[in-house]
């Protein structure tokens, strides 16, 4: 079970630097809930390609607005790796039992579990809340 927004754009494709609502990438689908269900505009940032960030990563202090928490909460970040670095991100929904809603190159945008993520090799998923948020 999901809800009318997630329900609209699960299945649209990715698409690099997409912020929706007809593609994505793993930050659009992150930026249109912020923007469309918490009438929040989170930063772009669209100074990285995919490649990029999948080769490199992000650290966390470089986003000081973004707060790290213990446990997930419903619309918290997740940020997702297969090494030490940030390589993916995705959206916490507080969804059957707690769902990823993210969306990869090769299957646009999807819900998945916490376990089905880590079964396809995310090592590491930390959580976050924008600091204007609560």
């Amino acid at each position: 079970m999901t809800n009318s927004w997630t329900d609209l754009i699960l299945g649209k494709p990715w698409l690099e630097h997409a912020l929706g609502p007809d593609s994505f990438d793993c930050w659009g689908v992150v930026h249109f809930g912020f923007k469309t269900q918490r009438d929040i505009e989170l930063p772009k940032y669209l100074y990285v390609s995919s490649e990029g960030f999948r080769q490199q990563g992000v650290n966390e202090s470089d986003y000081p607005q973004w707060l790290r928490l213990s446990v997930p909460e419903d619309f918290s970040l997740a940020g997702l790796s297969m090494g030490e670095r940030i390589t993916h991100v995705g959206l916490f929904l507080d969804i059957n039992g707690g769902s990823i809603l993210h969306c990869r190159q090769d299957s646009g945008v999807i819900m998945q579990s916490i376990r089905a993520m880590k079964s396809q090799g995310w090592r590491t998923i930390r959580f976050y809340r924008w600091q204007n948020f609560s």
